[in-house]
């Protein structure tokens, strides 16, 4: 069943799933990718890799508003 929640999930993941591989060749395992205070000299790599971590981290729960109950 197509849905907006199912459209909107399919292409965050698409968009993810292609900055991964983006990174590939200089990224660390997603298992070793810790968090870290921002910081201004933060390596590009470094800023996508916690996307990349904040994403798998987070993305089930992402779009709960589809869920709740609007009256």
């Amino acid at each position: 069943m197509y849905t907006f929640r199912t459209e909107h999930e399919q292409k965050l993941s698409k968009l993810f799933k292609e900055l991964w591989k983006s990174i590939e060749k200089e990224r660390k395992p997603l298992k070793s990718i810790k968090s870290f205070l921002p910081k201004k000299d933060a390596k590009f790599i470094e800023i996508k890799e916690q996307w990349i971590r904040l994403h798998s981290s987070y993305s089930s729960g992402l779009f709960s508003y589809y869920d709740f109950l609007v009256q």
